[in-house]
């Protein structure tokens, strides 16, 4: 399926829904383009609370983010 095929049927699938919460959802991504490494991470919007997502970006941060020269 082409790049503009997929734009088609996303914009399509838009004009069809009646849920506030998906559109303020997909308005918020398309306005923030200042964060684009957190996209991976789409698959748990709407799952966690935002102090929630809070607390893991500080988890993984203090846990994954640093080198222990000592460990190699």
């Amino acid at each position: 399926m082409s790049f503009e095929t997929r734009k088609l049927r996303i914009i399509e699938g838009f004009l069809k829904t009646n849920d506030k919460t998906l559109l303020d959802k997909a308005e918020a991504l398309l306005n923030d383009k200042s964060k684009p490494s957190e996209m991976p991470a789409e698959g748990f919007f709407g799952i966690w609370s935002e102090k929630e997502a809070d607390e893991m970006k500080e988890i993984i941060s203090e846990g994954c983010e640093r080198i222990d020269h000592e460990d190699w």
